[in-house]
């Protein structure tokens, strides 16, 4: 077995190859020495370790100089340094452990990212909102408000008759003297589309479509939707939605102190838009507009009503009020079995009488 041969030593301060003697020692050290028999290095074995070359040609480098290599072409003495340093000779081995260790860890830094931003930013967010002073949430909603409408009825909002207005106010009247956890003053305002949809806006903002109004069957159950707004604006559910999804935009608008700008309202509207709240805070809304409803001698279970109705009659039903976590099915027993509870020994009025309901039904028909 060639112990000894030619080998071409690169000493990682310059690029000029030095001719070397290779020895292979019997304490397993790889001995290096030039042309005049000076030594020039020598690597234990256990250090050394194989680097990529072209087929024919064995390249390795030392661990405690990485800058530093050695090239062998001799076949005979390239097979003695395989035999005698370990490492070497598993080399392909050891490099695919070390890529699987790394496409491990960046699969696990993956999850964890995903992890966080599922669960973690959330919980941020939920703990974050009560220190945001709630004027903050009135700038913030009174420009998404303004962009939404823009996105949804062409910048339009309905034209009541007087009769539709007076019912409308009524039947609001009627839900916010029983609410006196909102925060502040609440806007509500109803916009023409064929959409049967309703949105809470940070700030107290809350939005109904024409295509819900249209297609609910009573007053009660059009109040089941405020009230369950109302819910969310209660508990600033749109603030943490919009602090969870748009955080960055969100906190450069608190930095810059503008929430009028294009990036901040994009993202407000677009949080608002997606896919509905946690369960916890649908569960929160609903429970809220049952006791809201029951304060108001209306009926809680007309909510529930709704919701079952839409749900069965479109893929896509109440999209706001019904892409939420918990199932339909799930929220609508809720809210009866509660509203039964709570409603208990007493019957409930309709908050609208027949006529009133008639008026505000047609609330948007001018607008048509």
């Amino acid at each position: 077995m060639t112990k000894t041969g030619p080998g071409i030593f690169y000493d990682g301060q310059s690029a000029r190859p030095h001719n070397v003697t290779v020895t292979v020692t019997p304490a397993n050290r790889v001995f290096l020495t030039d042309e005049a028999g000076n030594a020039v290095a020598s690597w234990p074995c256990d250090d050394v370790r194989i680097a990529d070359a072209p087929q024919g040609l064995l390249r390795m480098r030392v661990q405690t100089d990485e800058q530093a290599r050695l090239e062998v072409a001799d076949a005979m003495l390239a097979q003695t340094l395989m035999q005698s340093c370990t490492y070497l000779k598993h080399g392909d081995a050891i490099e695919r452990s070390t890529t699987w260790k790394i496409v491990g860890w960046s699969i696990a830094a993956c999850v964890s990212i995903v992890l966080v931003a599922v669960y973690g930013v959330p919980a941020i967010a939920e703990r974050l909102v009560p220190f945001i002073p709630y004027t903050v949430d009135q700038r913030l909603g009174a420009g998404v408000k303004t962009s939404l409408v823009r996105q949804l009825s062409d910048g339009k909002v309905c034209k009541p008759e007087p009769a539709a207005q007076e019912a409308f106010l009524r039947l609001q009247d009627k839900l916010l003297t029983q609410a006196n956890d909102l925060n502040g003053p609440v806007d509500i305002v109803i916009l023409p589309s064929s959409m049967k949809n309703a949105f809470a806006l940070p700030g107290g903002h809350v939005m109904i479509m024409s295509g819900l109004l249209e297609d609910a069957r009573s007053a009660d159950e059009v109040a089941g939707v405020i009230a369950h707004e109302l819910g969310h604006v209660a508990g600033r559910h749109s603030m943490q939605k919009l602090v969870a999804e748009s955080g960055l935009y969100f906190l450069l608008g608190i930095v810059l102190g503008d929430f009028s700008g294009s990036t901040v309202l994009i993202a407000g509207s677009r949080a608002i838009l997606n896919a509905g709240y946690s369960r916890d805070a649908e569960r929160d809304a609903d429970r809220y507009a049952i006791e809201l409803m029951a304060r108001a001698n209306g009926d809680p279970a007309a909510f529930a009503t709704m919701l079952e109705r839409f749900s069965a009659g479109s893929p896509f039903g109440v999209l706001n009020l019904l892409s939420s976590h918990p199932h339909t099915e799930e929220r609508v027993i809720e809210i009866r079995t509660i509203s039964d509870d709570r409603m208990a020994g007493r019957s409930p009025a309709s908050l609208l009488t027949e006529a009133e309901w008639g008026a505000f039904k047609t609330y948007c028909a001018n607008n048509q």
